[in-house]
């Protein structure tokens, strides 16, 4: 995943300054000295990546596996030859510091550790997520012709290619999401809840936002409005404030009943979210959990 990943960045970083390129797969030392020659003699740009046992980006050697690594992140994770390109070109391509840092969170760090061996999630209950690495590994057939894994490869790079652009895209979105939701909650009388009328806006990105918002009372498809509780974390399910223990799991009129209003959809049975058939009710709810 770590050499897939890496070329997948460095094909799009070429491919943006439209510049002609060759892509070379091998363990050969004497195919790797021939390369570090050329770029010396010719001044030809030549990446070395993943193999080659060095670590100097200004001459594009990229490689983790020789003694001693290739340095480590602050939170201790070594880098991967993936980490280490996009650590120096990923800002140039997507432009942005906010974009460039949330695709290295959510995304590089975790193939970095995966190749050098570093367990990064708590295995709580013995089984294993699906994960990328998994996926990945599906394109390489069990017969393994140089013929084969090329095809192989490239197909894998493709898909590595194309979920890094629409996490790019996501991350862009984010940023406009970020705006808006700051401007919601400059105009927010009671800081403790937000109404969002865009359902295309993702409420998700409160919890880092703001540490005061309990909850969010969102406008969905057909008309309905949520009622969303703040998680603590964003990556766990505890939230700041749950909604009212004798709501949990009531529909329609028994909810109505409980809350004193009219116009309740059904309440999670885990209480971490509720809906209406209006806003105005929506906001009600919320005021009344609120008060207790």
């Amino acid at each position: 995943m770590d050499e897939v990943f890496s070329t997948g960045v460095l094909l799009k970083k070429i491919k943006k300054e439209r510049k002609f390129f060759q892509l070379i797969r091998t363990r050969d030392k004497n195919i790797i000295e021939k390369w570090r020659k050329e770029r010396n003699l010719n001044k030809r740009e030549v990446y070395i990546y993943d193999i080659g046992g060095k670590y100097d980006w200004e001459k594009n050697e990229f490689d983790h596996h020789q003694i001693g690594g290739a340095d480590k992140r602050e939170n201790g994770i070594e880098y991967s030859s993936a980490g280490l390109i996009w650590k120096h070109f990923g800002l140039d391509l997507v432009g942005e510091k906010y974009i460039w840092e949330k695709i290295d969170k959510e995304f590089v760090v975790a193939i970095d550790a995966i190749d050098n061996g570093q367990e990064i999630v708590e295995k709580k209950y013995g089984f294993k997520m699906f994960d990328l690495n998994d996926l990945l590994n599906l394109y390489f057939p069990k017969k393994r012709s140089e013929n084969k894994m090329k095809k192989s490869f490239l197909r894998a790079v493709k898909l590595v290619q194309f979920i890094l652009e629409r996490k790019i895209k996501k991350a862009q979105k984010n940023l406009e999401d970020i705006q808006k939701l700051k401007e919601i909650y400059q105009n927010s009388k009671d800081k403790r809840f937000l109404v969002v009328e865009d359902e295309k806006i993702s409420t998700s990105l409160i919890t880092d936002l703001f540490p005061d918002v309990l909850f969010v009372v969102k406008k969905q498809k057909d008309d309905v409005w949520y009622i969303q509780t703040i998680r603590v974390k964003k990556d766990e399910f505890l939230r700041r404030k749950y909604l009212p223990k004798d709501w949990g799991g009531l529909e329609g009129k028994e909810l109505d009943k409980v809350t004193g209003l009219d116009g309740g959809i059904f309440c999670h049975r885990a209480l971490f979210v509720a809906s209406a058939k209006t806003k105005d009710v929506a906001v009600e709810m919320v005021k009344i959990v609120l008060k207790k």
